[in-house]
C-alpha cells in the first residue's frame, strides 16, 4: 500500500525528514500547508519495505571485526578459564551461535519498536509546492522539524 510523505526541505535530495504517511498527494499537502503555513514543500510517494533485520555477520567477530575487537577492548587484561581468552581463540560453532542469536535479539527488538519495516520514496514522484504568494520568509527553529505528531520517515 503507498502512501505519501512532505518535507519542507528546499532542495529534495537534502530532505532528511519527511512526515506521513498521509493516504493521497493531496492530504499531504493539505497537511504541510497547515503546519507550515509559510513555507513551500515537496510531497513524494513512498511505499512499505520490509528492513533487512539480519544485521550481524560471522565476520565481526573474528579478529579484526567489531565485535571481536570492542570484546578485546574491554578485556584485553583478562584470560580464559583455560588460559586462553578472548576472539582469537573462538571457534567458528561459537561465532556462528552468537551471531544466530544476535540477530534473534536484534529482529525482536526492531520488530517490538516498529522498526522492522521502513518506507521507500519515489525518487521519480516527487512534486514541489511554492509557498504562497505574499508569504513573508520566516525561519522556523530547528526544534520544529523533531517536535512533531506525526512520524518522521
Amino acid at each position: 500500500m503507498r502512501a505519501f510523505y512532505y518535507s519542507t526541505t528546499p532542495t529534495f535530495e537534502d530532505a532528511e525528514f519527511w512526515f506521513g504517511p498521509h493516504p493521497t498527494r493531496v492530504e499531504a499537502a493539505t497537511a504541510a500547508a497547515a503546519r507550515f503555513p509559510d513555507v513551500g514543500f515537496w510531497t513524494a510517494q513512498a511505499e512499505p519495505q520490509a528492513n533487512e533485520l539480519d544485521i550481524f555477520t560471522p565476520a565481526m567477530a573474528v579478529e579484526g571485526g567489531p565485535i571481536a575487537d570492542a570484546f578485546a577492548a574491554r578485556n584485553e587484561e583478562t584470560f580464559g578459564e583455560d588460559g586462553e581468552g578472548g576472539p582469537t581463540w573462538w571457534t567458528e560453532d561459537a561465532i556462528a551461535v552468537l551471531i544466530k542469536r544476535l540477530n534473534f535479539q536484534f529482529a525482536s527488538w526492531a520488530t517490538e519498536h516498529g522498526y522492522q519495516r521502513g518506507w521507500m520514496l519515489d525518487v521519480r514522484d516527487q512534486q514541489w509546492t511554492d509557498p504562497p504568494l505574499g508569504a513573508a520568509p520566516t525561519r522556523r527553529p530547528v526544534l520544529t522539524l523533531f517536535c512533531t505528531q506525526e512520524r518522521a520517515a
